[in-house]
């Protein structure tokens, strides 16, 4: 908002002077690619004073109105108001296109006191249409408050013939804008657009040739634009499917593509070697003759969606093993007991007996993860909510851990303020997901480490108050390439620096349950230099 002048009339100038200094302004305005607020102000109240008028202000078309912009001399909140384009003075003025002066205003037919903005109303007026050939734009007002100075023909003359310039001025900058956003368009090519489209796809030629290749789809993969662009598509886009002997990307693209259109779930290889599940097709078409591809696929997170029946097919086998592998588990606790009583028990017998007994362990962690992840779509639908201090649910787990930490000689440190803090919530599925990740600070620590749980409290973002708490460990780390995909289900971190056994479900549970809050968790690493997860949810603190 322009800051308003007082009411005080200034020294009045010479005629050669007030029109050199609206020469001047006007040149500025039109060195301007845009509305200049503070100059055009400035501009006014220059125009104010060579009129001799009290206060000023132009109104420009806005709909069905005319809406005042900005205001000069007076003290009445007046800017952004409006007034009519069919009635009292504005009406006049843009139906007839020619300027008025108003001797005494409150007697003049072409005034009408309701749809006066100015207070005290004023005595005088002169006043003009904004207009450039068959155009326009609005109207500027120029008012006296005493009655003894009245307005005549020559200022409303006078006033026309800025406003015809001024006229021109918003028909210029209303020209600058139709170039710049032609030009824009103009420059909106296909590969300008394609950027900002979460799909990867690639333009090979009747050569498998790549042509093209969008940022989404180099990113995903891992690969960058110098090796890409003209190698065969068969060296750059990779996958272990197999369909027999025969790799399954391969069969798609063993002849160039003509009428076929097709898509199928498949396992790309990115640079790095990891796998990554997306829904991959194929789409042919002709340009000026020659024959070309799209070679496309989905966001991979997105193509989850599409994996829904397989997720219910999973949970409903794990349901069915989980009986078999508890009546197992059952009777070798039972053996086991049976056979300590026995003397001279050979060594192979208890080292089966041991192999048994850790593999059914494994196995029935797998299957707890598998409906773990069946009851967090569970959650999904009918989360519990509760209101309890976040803090000291995190200081018990914390506390539940201390026996396994110290076993693996790794101490845990935290670090709380005293006041509570509040959240409402499903308190049984914020405790499994910050065990979880406790959990994972200590089993991917190394001996002697340190894990740091802390928070600073209270944060004020996006109008609301959130709170953070951090977990920070000093263990192997994970690459920066690999953190992207951490979320995803059924994905794990290459074994050969994550050798512990898992499914990969975890940290998709955990998202998930942070997300039904309202909350969002990232993570920080590098290899051998440890990991900091941070948890945001929002706090019922006022």
């Amino acid at each position: 908002m322009l800051s308003q002048f007082g009411k005080k009339k200034t020294e009045e100038k010479e005629p050669l002077q007030t029109r050199q200094s609206n020469l001047y302004y006007m040149n500025k305005l039109f060195h301007k690619n845009k509305m200049d607020e503070k100059m055009l102000a400035n501009w006014l109240k220059e125009l104010v004073n060579e009129l001799g008028g009290d206060e000023g202000a132009i109104f420009l078309n806005d709909k069905d109105s005319l809406s005042c912009k900005i205001t000069i001399g007076t003290t009445s909140l007046v800017e952004g108001r409006q007034i009519s384009k069919k009635e009292g003075l504005g009406g006049w003025l843009l139906q007839s296109r020619k300027p008025a002066f108003l001797s005494e205003a409150k007697k003049d037919i072409r005034f009408d006191a309701k749809d006066n903005i100015f207070e005290p109303a004023p005595e005088s007026i002169v006043a003009s249409p904004i207009s450039f050939g068959e155009d326009i734009c609005g109207i500027i007002q120029i008012n006296r408050r005493k009655l003894d100075n009245p307005f005549d023909k020559t200022d409303a003359e006078r006033l026309f013939e800025i406003s015809n310039i001024f006229g021109f001025f918003l028909f210029y900058l209303e020209l600058k804008k139709r170039e710049k956003e032609k030009k824009i368009e103009e420059e909106l090519s296909f590969s300008t657009a394609t950027q900002s489209v979460p799909i990867g796809f690639f333009i090979i030629n009747e050569e498998f040739k790549i042509l093209f290749a969008n940022s989404f789809g180099l990113n995903t993969l891992g690969l960058k634009t110098d090796e890409t662009i003209g190698k065969k598509c068969h060296d750059v886009i990779l996958s272990n499917d197999m369909k027999g002997n025969i790799s399954l990307l391969d069969e798609f693209l063993s002849k160039f593509p003509e009428k076929t259109y097709f898509q199928s779930p498949l396992h790309l290889l990115r640079k790095d070697g990891h796998e990554i599940t997306v829904s991959f097709g194929v789409s042919p078409f002709k340009f000026n003759g020659k024959s070309f591809a799209v070679l496309f696929f989905t966001n991979p997170a997105e193509w989850e969606m599409v994996h829904s029946k397989e997720d219910e097919f999973i949970t409903n086998v794990a349901h069915e093993l989980r009986t078999p592998l508890f009546a197992i588990i059952g009777s070798l606790s039972i053996l086991e007991t049976e056979l300590k009583g026995m003397n001279n028990l050979p060594p192979t017998i208890q080292s089966f007996l041991n192999i048994v007994r850790e593999e059914g362990e494994k196995f029935a962690n797998i299957l707890n993860a598998l409906l773990d992840f069946d009851e967090v779509s569970k959650w999904n639908i009918g989360l519990k909510r509760e209101i309890f201090p976040i803090l000291e649910l995190v200081k018990k787990i914390a506390e539940n851990f201390k026996q396994k930490s110290k076993e693996k000689n790794i101490a845990i440190e935290v670090n709380f303020p005293s006041e509570p803090i509040q959240i409402s919530g499903d308190k049984l599925a914020l405790q499994y997901a910050f065990s979880h990740l406790i959990d994972n600070a200590i089993k991917f620590n190394k001996p002697g480490g340190t894990i740091k749980i802390s928070t600073e409290g209270l944060i004020l973002r996006d109008s609301s108050w959130n709170f953070e708490i951090v977990i920070k460990d000093t263990g192997i780390g994970i690459a920066k390439s690999e953190i992207p995909y951490l979320f995803g289900k059924f994905y794990r971190v290459e074994k050969k620096i994550h050798t512990i056994s898992g499914f990969g479900l975890g940290l998709t549970i955990v998202k998930d349950i942070i997300d039904m809050h309202g909350g969002n968790i990232t993570i920080e690493s590098e290899l051998d230099q440890g990991t900091t997860v941070t948890v945001e949810l929002p706090s019922m603190e006022i």
